[in-house]
């Protein structure tokens, strides 16, 4: 019982992580600017200074970890929350 209770939680964590990976892409991929997958996969480790290299490194790819770092900062404070002030409404 508790292996598949560690292996269920394991998939779970594996799925989030896929779709954060996913959404990620996608973020840094739409705007007013279409960029594909392919050149932004191109770019990622290129030091051409085209217009998608200054798209992507000065504005898509500040904004898209800020949102990571954010979602992270607020998940964190949500479970320090719960855990430190206990509602009684919430365990009944």
């Amino acid at each position: 019982m508790q292996e598949s209770y560690k292996l269920s939680y394991s998939i779970k964590f594996l799925i989030i992580v896929a779709a954060m990976i996913v959404l990620f892409c996608v973020d840094v991929s739409t705007g007013s600017v279409a960029v594909s997958l392919r050149d932004i996969f191109k770019d990622l480790f290129s030091e051409n200074e085209t217009t998608v290299h200054t798209i992507l490194w000065q504005f898509r790819f500040p904004k898209a970890i800020t949102c990571v770092l954010a979602g992270a900062g607020l998940a964190a404070s949500g479970l320090l929350m719960q855990n430190t002030f206990p509602e009684s409404i919430g365990w009944t």
